[in-house]
């Protein structure tokens, strides 16, 4: 079908196609479902779902089993407890029945889908399905079932709406899905995923009863295992259909990539996004059908959730029953990364069969089980590169101990640099003839001692699966970074860097404990140069500066790492006498006995402070309050959260920390996670590593190098970006002078004119998200009253066309750019930035027949009527936009144009003059005052209203229920026949009567 149909198409009709074509059945009227629900309340379609019970399990059920799996489907909580039990006991592993055969009691999971054959099952997609509960109805643009279970809705705006139609875009379907979900909790227990759409874009989300799904709408990139070509017009809509709806991947999804996640004292469901579907697939495919490649890189950026990646496959490889149970081991080569692992991925989403390795001797006994087969244990292990003690395992190994040559062995390791290169890896690999080995990194090195491709990829293979700096910003889970170099005098030279970066990365993985101690004299007095008292003066002192200027007022928050544990105590006394004690907190390993006085007092110290000495649960509860709580603002580390650390309002790193290759950009893409008004993560430098990071990245893969120059760039840049956008916004007004606010009305005027608003508009967005962000430097101060200017012009747009931004907001979202206003401008008269008088503009239009005098009227009465229901407010607002549409046409006032500006103010003026007079009844009288002399449609509307107040049914609530609904109705058609008898407009008068209520109390 091409584009230009669709265009026509019904968007609706496009869905429908799409899915018939993938094989589902598609029904166009959902109430009854052709007769497969005897009511609207009904939510399961039991004769599908029996049908295919029956087909699945090789078994027929008489009238009483069926009722009660029934019964535990239906009765269920509407709570994401109730989520859960659906989900990861009934959907995955059966729904637990005896089954009574004669004399004999047969306990059985019976399967409601068939995972392993998806063409098993039966697949319904119902159009306009209708659902009722607890009197009210609701109805879906297309509920998706699987063998009577819907487990899919999606909701559609129009994408070819007129354009004074409101509200069309994907998000106004998202914000019905929410409404649904609270008002008809019952079938959003069954319920997966929501899509919500306009066609454009496409945007899903897992339902499990949250407040707000927000930060968890998320687009799908991929028609993977499809190689299809999308339409261009509904691309991303073409992707979520073709990527998550096909038969095999929506069983694939339900089975293997959603999961009930327990998050810190709550539950919570989690979906794959697109590239970890694709990447577990990928190693799945590869495991248990390309037998003869036995590697794969995974190559995801940082933030792009590699370990979820990990725990996605690692679940579908030990699940599938072909491959009898494997072994998995994912290799790690930090004990923080091990832990992390373990309980904040695998077990939280249930994933119970996972162990911790915690020594070699554990180790062993892993690789030893079995007795004289030494198969090795099954099971999901989380270990440590250092466990595999090649001298150990060696001796073992050739003693026939170990030799684990069976290929349903399967090893991930994480961030594949340094562990993978060397006599432990070279030990690992020996013991696993056989074994499948995947390496997963951000970052793949190209020097040719380690190099990651070569160790990691198949012959003529680069990459298993990659996704890049450039999908991840794209698809928005990343952000690009700045740095910015401060006190060059305390920069170290490149070669220490390098000396120290390699001290602490590489050699002391492979040296000899005496190798060690001198490796260990010869930095010693480097590293204690960094600490020295004057230099973290001075340091710290910068530090407390940047932070209250530039990133407090942000909203942000921000983490120093600095060169070892006691630099992170000496950092934080300091920084306590400059910002005071609640502002910083350090979270770092303790040592049962520490050498250092420095480190031996602070534990003490810590452990008084929060009343018992558990550090990993003092850590914990840091890191929770830097996440969740206003203090502490700035965390001090020195080796934890370098990796893995995931804080959406961590915004700067101040690095005071020798770092190299992968663990520098480790380290600075802790800042790159999306957060409201982030534009990006800021790296700011004392050590000296921003002056030659470019060379630092040529180790890296060409393709990354180019996507790195890309997107970590120095803040220079940013300052740039900000300055061009001053030019581009000022060179949208062609020449205009807007020196002040009496030019601002100029300004708008334009705009509205020339179809700028939207450039304007988007561009401003950014420029105050970019000046919120790099304020205060040279750049922000040179254009201060430009950029108050504009800010002025944006705040009279947004009001003149209903878009407020107001000033209470500015002062939340972006308190630099309030604070400056204030100070340049004055928020009295910013406050009166497009408040007009009616009366005086209407003269004002007829003397001079200005555009921008029309404009400010028409924006008067639109804010008046905006969002109001009624007949007399829609044709309010049609005649608003048919002017605006003809101003922004003819570019001049003409008489006929100020006449219409006119009647329709005095219509509106008339009616809120009416609606003084008669009060509370207006809203009935209004409507019949058209069919009836005054007093007897007075005192009709009159009785309507007390019977209605009476009977409580003047409450917002009401409006939301179908039941009451019909109530408000009934009363209004039996007042009107007691009084007027059956007239012949009746249906008619009531409709109105109701609408008119509706957008008083509804």
């Amino acid at each position: 079908m091409s584009d230009k149909k669709l265009t026509e198409a019904n968007l609706q009709d496009y869905i429908a196609e799409k899915l018939g074509e993938l094989g589902w059945r598609v029904e166009e009227w959902g109430r009854g479902v052709k007769g497969e629900r005897k009511s609207l309340n009904e939510i399961v379609l039991e004769n599908r779902l029996f049908e295919a019970i029956e087909r699945i399990n090789g078994l027929e059920l008489n009238d009483k089993e069926k009722k009660e799996i029934l019964s535990k489907l239906l009765l269920l909580p509407n709570s994401i407890e109730g989520i859960k039990v659906f989900l990861e006991e009934y959907l995955k592993y059966g729904v637990p029945l005896t089954l009574e055969r004669g004399k004999r009691e047969i306990a059985k999971q019976i399967f409601l889908i068939d995972f392993e054959n998806p063409e098993n099952n039966d697949f319904l997609a119902v159009r306009e399905f209708e659902i009722e509960e607890r009197d009210v109805r609701k109805r879906f643009d297309f509920c998706l079932f699987i063998n009577g279970i819907p487990l899919v809705i999606i909701e559609t705006k129009n994408p070819f709406a007129e354009e004074e139609e409101e509200e069309r875009t994907w998000y106004a379907a998202y914000k019905d899905l929410i409404d649904y979900e609270k008002a008809v909790p019952g079938i959003f227990k069954f319920v997966q995923f929501c899509i919500a759409t306009d066609g454009y874009t496409a945007k899903y989300f897992p339902n499990y009863y949250a407040e707000s799904y927000e930060t968890e709408l998320s687009t799908w990139e991929t028609t993977y295992p499809l190689e299809i070509k999308t339409s261009k017009l509904f691309e991303s809509l073409d992707k979520a259909i073709y990527g998550m709806l096909t038969k095999q991947n929506l069983v694939d999804l339900v089975e293997n990539f959603i999961f009930i996640k327990k998050f810190k004292d709550r539950y919570i469901k989690i979906i794959a996004r697109w590239m970890q579907f694709k990447a577990a697939n990928k190693i799945f495919e590869r495991v248990t059908k390309e037998k003869d490649k036995k590697l794969g890189l995974i190559w995801h950026w940082q933030g792009s959730g590699k370990s979820l990646t990990m725990a996605f496959a690692a679940w579908k490889l030990f699940r599938h029953v072909k491959l009898e149970q494997p072994t998995i081991f994912i290799v790690v080569d930090r004990r923080d990364l091990q832990k992390q692992l373990v309980e904040k991925e695998f077990l939280p989403i249930g994933i119970e069969f996972v162990e911790t390795v915690k020594n070699t001797r554990q180790l062993v006994n892993i690789l030893k089980w079995g007795g004289k087969d030494r198969k090795g244990k099954r099971g999901i292990f989380v270990c440590l590169i250092q466990k595999f003690s090649p001298k150990k395992l060696k001796k073992l190994h050739d003693e026939g101990e170990i030799n684990l040559d069976r290929e349903n062995i399967v090893i991930f390791t994480d961030e594949s640099h340094r562990s993978q290169y060397g006599t432990l890896a070279t030990t690992m690999r020996g013991i696993f003839k056989n074994a499948f080995i995947f390496g997963f990194t951000g970052t793949p090195l190209t020097k040719p001692e380690r190099n990651t491709f070569a160790k990691f990829s198949p012959e003529g293979e680069i990459y298993l699966d990659r996704f890049g700096m450039l999908d991840s910003i794209k698809d928005g889970f990343t952000l690009p970074i700045r740095y910015e170099a401060r006190l060059p005098e305390v920069h170290i030279k490149p070669e220490e860097i390098e000396e120290l970066g390699r001290y602490e990365e590489e050699v002391l993985e492979e040296l000899s404990d005496e190798e060690r101690k001198i490796w260990k004299r010869k930095i010693r007095p480097k590293v204690a140069f960094l600490k020295s008292e004057e230099r973290i003066e001075k340091v710290c002192r910068d530090i407390a500066e940047y932070f209250k200027n530039r990133v407090e007022k942000t909203g942000f928050k921000a983490m120093i790492a600095v060169v070892d544990r006691e630099c992170c105590v000496l950092f934080k006394r300091k920084l306590d006498e400059l910002l005071g004690e609640k502002y910083c907190e350090i979270v770092m390993t303790y040592l049962a006995k520490e050498k250092s006085t420095v480190l031996k007092e602070y534990r003490e110290e810590i452990s008084r402070r929060f009343k018992h000495s558990e550090f990993d649960k003092i850590n914990e509860k840091i890191i929770s309050q830097f996440k969740d709580e206003e203090f502490p603002k700035i965390l001090i580390v020195s080796d934890m959260l370098l990796t893995g650390f995931d804080a959406k309002n961590l915004w700067t790193l101040f690095l005071y920390k020798p770092l190299k290759e992968h663990r520098l950009l480790q380290a600075i893409a802790r800042t790159n996670r999306p957060y409201p008004n982030k534009e990006f993560g800021l790296v700011v430098d004392y050590i000296g590593i921003a002056e030659y990071l470019e060379e630092a990245l040529e180790m890296f893969e060409t393709d990354f190098l180019k996507e790195a120059k890309l997107f970590i760039r120095k803040l220079e840049e940013s300052e740039k970006e900000f300055e061009e956008l001053i030019n581009e916004l000022k060179a949208i007004f062609s020449g205009m002078e807007i020196k002040d606010l009496k030019d601002v009305n100029n300004a708008v005027e334009f705009l509205i004119l020339n179809d700028k608003e939207e450039e304007f508009l988007s561009k401003m967005r950014r420029l105050r998200r970019l000046y919120e962000l790099i304020s205060p430097s040279e750049v922000t101060f040179r254009y201060a009253d430009v950029y108050s200017i504009l800010t002025s012009v944006e705040i009279a747009l947004r009001r003149y066309r209903r878009r407020e931004l107001r000033l209470e907001e500015i002062e939340r979202m972006a308190r630099k750019t309030y604070e400056l206003i204030q100070k340049t401008i004055g928020i009295d008269k910013i406050e009166k930035v497009g408040e007009i008088e009616v009366n005086k503009e209407l003269e004002k239009l007829e003397k001079e027949r200005r555009p921008i005098a029309a404009i400010r009227v028409i924006s008067e009465v639109s804010r008046k009527v905006y969002g109001k229901k009624g007949d007399f407010y829609v044709s309010i607002r049609k005649e608003i936009e048919k002017i605006y549409r003809e101003l922004k046409t003819k570019k001049i006032v003409t008489k006929e144009i100020i006449e219409r500006i006119k009647q329709v103010n005095e219509r509106l003026t008339k009616r809120e003059a009416e609606r003084k007079r008669y009060g509370e009844v207006y809203p009935i009288f209004e409507v019949l005052k058209s069919n009836l002399d005054e007093n007897l449609a007075l005192n009709t509307s009159k009785e309507i209203f007390e019977e209605l107040k009476i009977k409580g049914l003047l409450k917002k609530d009401n409006f939301l229920k179908e039941s009451r609904r019909r109530r408000i109705r009934r009363v209004i058609r039996e007042k009107i026949i007691d009084r007027l008898g059956y007239v012949e407009n009746l249906d008619e008068i009531e409709n109105k009567i109701f609408v008119n209520l509706e957008g008083e109390y509804g």
